[in-house]
């Protein structure tokens, strides 16, 4: 309740451009936040206090994605590799060596007991791929859509469409990532996928709670 407030904001005088991908340390009123800076590739690993808002460095290096991890390691994204380290969530100290536990990895999350589900693929997901079911027993059930580079599908609260990025995977940028794609809307029950936008580079949609919109993030102009 209430109107959100902010935790952190950037010090331009230190070259900080953004504080991106916060997440909780368990049972401490402590947020971990990425920090980028103006250089590029140069990150830092931050830590802030929800009660004096103080914040403390860390440490610093290009990995992403920190997530506490209940074994009582901090795993973070390293150049594509998934490393987990020894961490202290009261001290804020790495106490001991990194471990690579895999590579190409450009996702990935953990269960409360521990359990990992990470995504194995080349950067930005760029790679023709298909939309499928995968059922609770393991069985995995394709839709009738054409190959493509598909990303973050979404589906509708009543079950019936799905709403879903879909990428040129000729069109790339210098760094290797989409440089065009839209949203498009499959309608489940009548197997017919339409495009949703046309004017600009749109992508990460998610559904109103009633199913009558989508929310998305687009590059177009103000």
């Amino acid at each position: 309740g209430g109107p959100p407030q902010p935790l952190t904001l950037p010090d331009e005088k230190r070259g900080e451009t953004s504080h991106r991908q916060p997440t909780f340390l368990p049972q401490t009123r402590t947020v971990l936040f990425v920090t980028e800076y103006s250089a590029p590739d140069e990150r830092s690993l931050q830590a802030v206090s929800l009660d004096t808002k103080e914040i403390r460095s860390v440490s610093p290096g290009g990995a992403v994605l920190p997530r506490y991890v209940p074994t009582g390691h901090l795993a973070q994204l390293n150049d594509g590799k998934l490393v987990v380290t020894p961490f202290d969530p009261t001290t804020l100290r790495f106490t001991g060596p990194p471990v690579t536990l895999f590579e190409d990895v450009n996702s990935f999350s953990f269960s409360n007991e521990g359990t990992l589900v990470y995504s194995e693929s080349p950067a930005y997901n760029v790679r023709t791929s298909t939309l499928v079911w995968a059922n609770r027993d393991g069985s995995v059930n394709p839709l009738p859509l054409p190959p493509a580079v598909y990303d973050h599908p979404r589906l509708s609260a009543d079950g019936r469409k799905i709403v879903i990025h879909r990428a040129d995977a000729k069109a790339v940028d210098g760094a290797g990532a989409p440089a065009s794609g839209g949203l498009w809307l499959y309608d489940i029950t009548r197997e017919t996928l339409s495009k949703v936008t046309y004017d600009a580079a749109s992508d990460w949609p998610i559904w109103s709670a009633d199913g009558t919109k989508i929310i998305y993030g687009a590059n177009r102009p103000r």
